[in-house]
Order: C-alpha cells, then structure tokens, then sequence
C-alpha cells in the first residue's frame, strides 16, 4: 500500500486517488494492512464523499483497517435482487377456474402485461384424453417456481408433443419475449433461464 504522497500500483483494479495525493491500482484480493492509518476499500459500488472530503468506494467483503488502532469497517455482504423487466405483451386467456376457450386459442391477440408482469407463460394440463390451456403474464418469483423448478427439467413436459392429448401432465412454460406464448410450447430459445 501506498504512504504519504508514494505511488504504488497492484494487479488488475482500477486507479483510485486519496486526499494525500498517493495514486494506488488496488488488488483483486481483499485489502491488507495499511499503515498510513487508512481504510483501504475495494471499487464495488459508486464512490460517495466522506467528511474530509476524500472519495471512497464501499466493498461488498470486510476490509481491514490499519494497525494504529482505527477500527474495523464491515460492509455487509450484497444480496442478489433480479432486475425487473420492461413489461411484455403476452397472449393472455384463461384464469384459475377456467381455461382458454378453443376461439381465444385461435383468434386471440397479445395485450400488454400488467406492471410487474415481465414475463408470458403457457399453463397446459392434460388428463383422460382432456387438455386445458391458460397463457398468462406472470412475475419473476411465478416463471422461477412454476417453470424453472418445477417443469424445465420434467421429461413429460419437456418432450410435451402438442398434438398428443393422451399423456397426463401439468406444464408451465415461462418465455421472455414480447408474444411468445402464442403456441403451446414455447421455443426453447425463448424460455426463461439463469
């Protein structure tokens, strides 16, 4: 690290500049000791202004502080939010109590999704020969739950064949294109990953 005016460069972060006039590339492993006294910190959120008018940036791990008995700063650790979408529009048909009926299946046109609903999903279920089909726009949690824990890795929906009605099953397709859910199974490509 750097002390009174000394320039100083470590691997691989961008540069930083302190109130004392030193200039230090920081390492892309937490900061060690320093002993000027200073808080050394690592570039992982927008710098902000402290009191003494030095710029400073805020880490996501502990840093350490120097051996003059300053004390120990600890950032907590980030949490991981998924962003939200621009909202899409999605064929929409069906609710819980009722399919889509034949005519809305065929004619049906996309509508813009409500605020929040960033996503277009398929619901199918089939059984004793009988399917019924809901499409839908849904939030991040419902595409994460219904379709990539529940149906992306089931063998039945997965290899789910439209033109057969005689294997019982209960699929959710969650895509992530404007109008994607206009057939019964979406492409592949166009369905919700991480």
């Amino acid at each position: 690290m750097a002390t009174n005016g000394a320039t100083s460069t470590l691997p691989t972060q961008p540069t930083s500049s302190a109130s004392n006039g030193a200039t230090s590339t920081l390492p892309t492993q937490p900061p060690a000791m320093a002993t000027s006294g200073a808080i050394s910190k690592l570039p992982t959120q927008p710098p902000t202004t402290g009191s003494s008018g030095a710029t400073s940036t805020f880490p996501t791990q502990p840093t350490s502080s120097a051996s003059n008995g300053t004390r120990n700063t600890t950032m907590p650790l980030s949490t991981t939010s998924f962003p939200t979408p621009p909202a899409l529009t999605c064929y929409q048909c069906g609710d819980a109590s009722t399919p889509c009926s034949p005519m809305e299946l065929l004619l049906g046109q996309p509508q813009p999704c409500p605020q929040g609903t960033s996503y277009c999903m398929v619901d199918i279920s089939q059984a004793a020969g009988t399917r019924e089909v809901r499409k839908r726009c849904v939030d991040h949690a419902t595409c994460l739950r219904e379709w990539y824990d529940v149906t992306s890795d089931d063998s039945k929906c997965i290899a789910f064949d439209p033109r057969d009605t005689t294997t019982q099953l209960d699929c959710h397709f969650c895509c992530v294109t404007d109008n994607c859910n206009r057939q019964l199974k979406p492409a592949r490509s166009l369905t919700f990953m991480l």
